[in-house]
């Protein structure tokens, strides 16, 4: 059997455990936990196995809104 697993860099997998922890901040509850622990098992080993750019592009988001101000009631 064949891998075609691309390996993270460290500076990967330390990013998208930043944003696991941000998103349990972020969104308080059920939700923010399930965020968390979904980021942190795709860090861990779920980037063998995903076909598509959606974990990544969640924690690029997560980043994003956390460095950006935002405006309260809009």
């Amino acid at each position: 059997m064949t891998s075609t697993a691309v390996e993270m860099s460290f500076a990967e997998q330390t990013d998208i455990r930043a944003a696991a922890v941000r998103a349990r901040r972020m969104y308080p509850g059920e939700i923010g936990e399930l965020v968390y622990r979904e980021l942190l098992a795709y860090a861990d080993f779920g980037h063998r196995f995903a076909r598509d750019a959606l974990i990544p592009d969640l924690a690029a988001r997560i980043l994003t809104e956390a460095r950006s101000p935002r405006v309260r009631g809009s």
